[in-house]
C-alpha cells in the first residue's frame, strides 16, 4: 500500500501486482499501514488533518476487490499522526494528540498519547494509552513478545512501556533535540531487545540497550551540504538489516540506498557492515517484506523484498542479505 499525491490511496496485491483500492482520504497522507495474510487485509491511514480511517479489504472470486469502512475519526482534537499495526493480531497502535484535561485553558497543550486500539470491525473500538509525549510523536514500534511499545518525539524523548502503559524506561538520545526513528530489534541469542534511534532527519543513528542505560554504538552520515542527507530509516528484523534511504532528491547525496548490518551476538552489539547502493530514482519512503516466511527456518540468509515508493515509479528490490555483510564498519568507538 502507498500514497500519493492529494490524499490518494493505492492498495496492490504482494504477488500479483493487481490493484485492489483506489481510495481518497479527505487530506494528505500523514502515514499508512496494513495488516492480514492471503485474500483479505486491514488498512489504516492518517491525514494530515489528524483523521483516521480502518477499511477491510478483501478479493473474491480472484478478481472482483470489496473495501469496507470499518472505522472513523475525523480529526479535531484527535490529531492522528502515526500509525501501527500489531505483527500478529489485529491491535492499531495510534499516536495522536491527548484529549484536553478538564477545567484547563484552551489554548493550553494537552500534550501527546499513543494509544492502541482492539475490536475494528466490532459493535465498538476499546482504546488503552501506551505512553505520553509532551510534542508529537514521530515514531511507534512493538517489543516483541510482551506487547511493549517503543515511541519517540519531537520533544526529544525515547519511551519504553509496558502492555499496560506503565513506563519502563525514558530518556534524551539527542541531549532534547527531536528525534525521528525508534526501532526495535531483536537479534538471535540475546535476551533483551535492542533500540534503535535516529536523530531528526536520521543522520545520526544509535544503538542502545532496552532500557536506553547503555549506548553501544553511534554511526553519523555526513556531507558537505548538510540539507542533501534526509533519510528515512527501515529495519528488517529477520535479517537484522537497518536500510536508510535519502529522500533528497538530486544531488550527489541522493538517490541512495545505505544498509547496515546490526550484529548482535557476544556481549557488545555494534554495527558491523555497511554498504551503498545507487538508484535510478529517490526513495520517498519503504517497507520490507521476507517472502515465503517460515518460522522454523533460518531467515538470516532469505531474500529480502524492498518495497518503495520513488519519485517517479514504484518498485519492488529483492536483496540477498549476504551482499549487504561485505563491507565491515570500522570497530565502534566508545559512545
Amino acid at each position: 500500500c502507498y500514497g500519493v499525491r492529494g490524499g490518494s490511496i493505492r492498495v496492490r496485491h504482494q504477488s500479483t501486482a493487481m490493484q485492489l483500492l483506489k481510495g481518497h482520504t479527505t487530506s494528505e497522507l500523514a502515514d499508512i499501514c496494513i495488516t492480514g495474510e492471503g485474500d483479505e487485509c486491514m488498512l489504516a491511514t492518517a491525514t494530515e488533518s489528524g483523521d483516521l480511517f480502518v477499511w477491510s479489504i478483501a478479493i473474491e472470486n480472484m478478481t472482483n476487490v470489496v473495501a469496507k469502512e470499518l472505522y472513523r475519526i475525523d480529526g479535531g482534537a484527535e490529531g492522528v499522526s502515526r500509525l501501527l499495526w500489531h505483527p500478529t493480531d489485529k491491535t492499531l497502535l495510534c499516536a495522536c494528540k491527548a484529549p484536553p484535561t478538564e477545567g484547563a485553558e484552551a489554548d493550553s497543550n494537552p500534550g501527546f498519547i499513543v494509544k492502541a486500539g482492539t475490536g475494528f470491525g466490532g459493535e465498538s473500538v476499546e482504546w488503552s494509552v501506551r505512553s505520553k509525549h509532551k510534542d508529537l510523536v514521530t515514531s511507534i514500534a512493538w517489543v516483541p513478545e510482551t506487547d511493549g511499545i517503543v515511541s519517540a518525539g519531537k520533544d526529544g524523548s525515547v519511551i519504553v512501556a509496558d502492555a499496560s502503559g506503565n513506563i519502563i524506561a525514558s530518556w534524551e538520545p539527542y541531549e532534547g533535540r527531536p528525534v525521528q526513528t525508534a526501532l526495535v530489534a531483536h537479534p538471535k541469542g540475546r535476551d533483551k531487545p535492542l533500540i534503535i534511534t535516529g536523530d531528526e532527519f536520521n543522520r545520526c543513528i544509535k544503538l542502545w540497550s532496552i532500557t536506553g542505560s547503555v549506548c553501544h554504538h553511534t554511526i553519523e552520515f555526513k556531507s558537505a551540504n548538510p540539507d542533501a542527507f534526509k533519510a528515512v530509516a527501515v529495519l528488517d528484523p529477520f535479517s537484522e538489516l537497518l536500510f536508510l534511504a535519502n529522500t533528497v532528491d538530486g544531488g550527489g547525496d541522493g538517490k541512495v540506498l545505505y544498509t547496515v548490518h546490526l550484529h548482535g551476538d557476544g556481549s557488545e552489539p555494534h554495527f558491523d557492515c555497511l554498504c551503498e547502493f545507487s538508484l535510478m530514482y529517490t526513495i520517498l519512503s519503504c517497507t520490507s517484506s521476507q517472502h515465503s516466511f517460515e518460522p522454523h527456518v533460518d531467515q538470516s540468509s532469505r531474500e529480502i523484498h524492498l518495497y518503495t515508493a520513488q519519485t517517479e515509479v514504484v518498485q519492488q528490490y529483492h536483496i540477498n542479505p549476504d551482499s549487504c555483510r561485505n563491507l565491515p564498519l570500522p570497530s565502534p568507538a566508545p559512545p
